[in-house]
């Protein structure tokens, strides 16, 4: 099984099924372990592009959330599409508010949608230490 494989069993496992939560436009969940800042996920599949969705591909963000000065932070946010065919996930940008930091892999050149693999890839190694970290952490659905 490969890392994208992986990212998509894991995904699926703390959403509790990744295409039901992503057929719901409004579906939200948020996840919370003591001492750390809470997880949230949404579905953000309505950013996915008509060819992509034709596809199967679908969208959340997923975020640690604290708020600083009346502001809400993000430390991280990742958007990740997942493929419902070949049952795999990638991250698509990295953001953190923190330190200023917003690094999207994929961009439209000439009316096509193109990825930076080595940019995904980056990515995904950091997705999959958070998601073990996630685990380890203890961090359970609350909403």
């Amino acid at each position: 099984m490969n890392r994208e494989e992986r990212l998509y069993r894991k995904l699926d496992k703390l959403l509790g099924g990744i295409e039901k939560f992503c057929s719901n436009p409004e579906a939200y969940a948020k996840f919370q372990s003591s001492g750390y800042m809470d997880l949230n996920i949404d579905n953000q599949t309505w950013k996915v592009g008509k060819e992509l969705l034709e596809q199967g591909v679908v969208r959340i963000s997923m975020a640690h959330n604290s708020v600083q000065n009346g502001d809400l932070m993000a430390d991280p946010d990742m958007e990740i599409n997942f493929s419902t065919s070949t049952k795999q996930a990638f991250a698509v940008s990295f953001q953190n508010d923190y330190i200023g930091v917003y690094t999207p892999a994929e961009k439209t050149i000439n009316d096509k949608l193109c990825y930076d693999l080595d940019m995904i890839q980056s990515m995904n190694s950091f997705l999959e230490m958070w998601l073990q970290n996630i685990e380890v952490q203890g961090f359970e659905r609350t909403e």
